[in-house]
């Protein structure tokens, strides 16, 4: 039985092979006829044949079904594979080597020229001040810096409630863009932003949600004690008779409250740290001159160098806890859980928006 399974699992493998092979030979078909390359007839076959291709296929065929849109002049079309091709396959160049030369050499001048003007997000988040993801203040932040790492230049806009932030030129490498946050902090919600790109006539429209949840933990102190007003009266009087008199009434401050902890019993008039007969060195030997000087030199070279810069850490997911000023009540302590969510991703035309 056993000696019948292996030429059945053989067979099965070559089918399945020859199978994924032979929607390259057709599409070549396409580009070798008599009368030259046919690329309505292609397109329409691979859009076809696209949904049965394997997972291995599918980034070649994506990419070769956006080259065969743009030579049909269906824009939306060709950029809604160009996406894919970009952010869901990532690129992949799985080799093209099944088309004639002069169409292999066509599509790879094509989605070359792409490769370098996809606006292509290698990183975004929001900027942290060090690697903890709890930021601790005494106030809520007031602005948040989202950070974007792109693999190249492009253009760029950011939109909130229809209303652009800020625009301009994002540069190769880390970009940074300050959103104000005063109100993002003040209850739980989302907040939709639109981060936009454009390369040619090609539109990225990103929809980005800043999502706050806000847990409130009571008051910070007491709470103020109600306000006291005192009364005051002057009298003048020459001898027994009163010749004037004046009565005014004004707040008295509360009594401050506070916290001084409990004595503890040892009384240490220097404070702590202090020595009576501190033992100071009177002389440094002679074989140790040459390393003390060594050392002054080193310590003034540090002097004048820079530190280093920590690299800047980028997240989506953050912890933030302050304290909260209420009119009539001691401030109250919040914790606030924010994170970043890429909602959806299109591919416009931007001479189609006109």
């Amino acid at each position: 039985m056993s000696k019948r399974i292996a030429p059945l699992l053989l067979a099965g493998t070559l089918i399945l092979s020859a199978a994924a092979d032979d929607w390259r030979s057709e599409v070549a078909g396409f580009f070798s006829g008599e009368k030259g390359a046919d690329y309505r007839a292609a397109l329409a076959y691979l859009e076809a044949k696209f949904a049965s291709l394997t997972d291995e296929d599918k980034p070649s065929a994506c990419g070769l079904l956006a080259f065969l849109e743009a030579r049909s002049g269906d824009k939306p079309a060709e950029y809604e594979r160009l996406g894919d091709y970009f952010e869901k396959y990532g690129a992949i160049d799985m080799g093209f080597q099944f088309l004639p030369p002069a169409a292999r050499n066509e599509f790879y001048h094509y989605i070359r020229d792409w490769q370098l003007k996809y606006p292509w997000v290698m990183k975004m988040g929001i900027v942290s001040s060090s690697a903890v993801t709890v930021q601790s203040s005494a106030y809520p932040p007031d602005t948040l810096i989202l950070g974007v790492e792109m693999a190249g230049e492009v253009l760029y806009k950011l939109s909130a409630g229809g209303e652009v932030i800020k625009g301009g030129m994002f540069r190769r490498g880390f970009n940074e863009i300050v959103i104000d946050a005063r109100g993002v902090f003040r209850e739980s919600g989302n907040y939709p932003y639109i981060l936009e790109f454009k390369a040619g006539d090609l539109v990225i429209r990103r929809a980005l949600n800043l999502n706050v949840r806000r847990q409130s933990f009571g008051q910070i102190g007491r709470r103020p004690d109600a306000a006291r007003t005192a009364e005051y009266s002057v009298k003048i009087y020459l001898g027994d008779r009163l010749l004037a008199a004046n009565q005014r009434n004004a707040p008295v401050s509360p009594p401050l409250d506070i916290p001084v902890p409990p004595p503890s019993g040892q009384y240490d008039p220097f404070g702590p740290g202090y020595q009576n007969d501190p033992r100071i060195p009177s002389a440094v030997p002679i074989g140790a001159i040459p390393m003390a000087v060594k050392e002054l030199i080193d310590a003034f070279k540090k002097r004048s160098e820079f530190e280093p810069v920590p690299p800047v850490e980028l997240k989506v997911d953050m912890q933030y806890h302050f304290s909260e000023e209420n009119p009539d009540a001691p401030p109250s302590e919040v914790r606030a859980h924010l994170w970043l969510d890429l909602k959806s991703i299109q591919f416009l035309s931007y001479a189609s928006q006109k």
